[in-house]
């Protein structure tokens, strides 16, 4: 048997054991929460203005699908907060312009990533619009008006018409409030358009060429600034390619979604759906 005690010691010793520690360690690192078992979250005012963008966004659409008549209210109640939030977060997006900057969007510092940032007048457009469809979901909140009534300019109302009209221009106006709601996907594509500038070209450091040749070997120096001068060209197309086909993509996005439908109420009574009128 003395071998198999020898096999067994062996198998022990370099399989059991070693598994033993490893399964310890890990389960130490993970207890304590050290990498790679860490996480941790950074809140930070701009997650915060996304977390409004998506709530202004996708909100309305999940009461009138999911919450029951009683939820109105409480809703309503955040969604005026939220316009709140994005009406003073667009204000200091306007207020912190540089001064000259329309100047700017004509000469070659037009889409270099420090001046890409800023919000342009294509966004200011569509989310101020954007947030005149937000605020009438809170109209109720300064009325006399039920949050769960039908009111006037609300999506509530604009699905209604557009399903049942009962005539052409009803279906119209329903399909062209609803294309106006489209718009508030403008902010999260600003958002998200800034993010990649900043973590792309923002927070490039300098090579510092000066610093790490001297003023003496003047050549090195030369090539280091014109390799410079190379990623600064390449972070302006990579900004002006991001800026262009974003605006393209948002306007092919409301074209089809939002403006596509309206050309549906060519059909007979808007294309609405009249099973409701010619039962009475």
């Amino acid at each position: 048997f003395v071998p198999f005690i020898w096999l067994w010691r062996c198998i022990y010793h370099n399989c059991v054991e070693k598994c033993l520690r490893f399964t310890r360690r890990q389960a130490n690192l993970f207890l304590n929460g050290a990498p790679p078992y860490s996480c941790s979250s950074d809140l930070t005012m701009v997650n915060f203005f996304v977390l409004c963008n998506i709530w202004m966004v996708f909100m309305d659409q999940a009461r009138l699908a999911f919450f029951p008549p009683s939820a109105d209210f409480p809703l309503a109640i955040v969604d005026f907060f939220v316009w709140v939030v994005l009406v003073i977060e667009l204000f200091c997006e306007v207020f912190v312009r540089p001064e000259g900057y329309q100047i700017m969007l004509f000469s070659e510092k037009a889409y270099a990533p420090s001046t890409a940032q800023f919000i342009t007048r294509f966004h200011l457009f569509g989310e101020i619009i954007a947030l005149l469809t937000f605020v009438t979901e809170s109209v109720c909140l300064f009325s006399r008006s039920e949050c769960s009534d039908r009111l006037s300019f609300s999506l509530f109302n604009a699905l209604y018409m557009e399903v049942l009209g009962p005539t052409r221009l009803d279906a119209f106006f329903g399909r062209a409030f609803i294309a106006l709601v489209r718009l508030r996907v403008f902010g999260l594509v600003r958002h998200w358009k800034n993010m990649w500038i900043h973590n792309t070209f923002i927070t490039m450091k300098p090579t510092g060429v000066k610093a790490m040749f001297g003023k003496q070997n003047h050549t090195l120096v030369m090539e280091a600034e014109e390799k410079d001068m190379g990623l600064t060209n390449a972070a302006n197309i990579g900004t002006a390619l991001m800026v262009i086909n974003s605006h393209r993509a948002l306007i092919i996005l409301w074209a089809i979604i939002g403006c596509l439908p309206l050309f549906t109420v060519i059909n007979v009574n808007g294309n609405a759906n009249l099973i409701s009128v010619n039962m009475v």
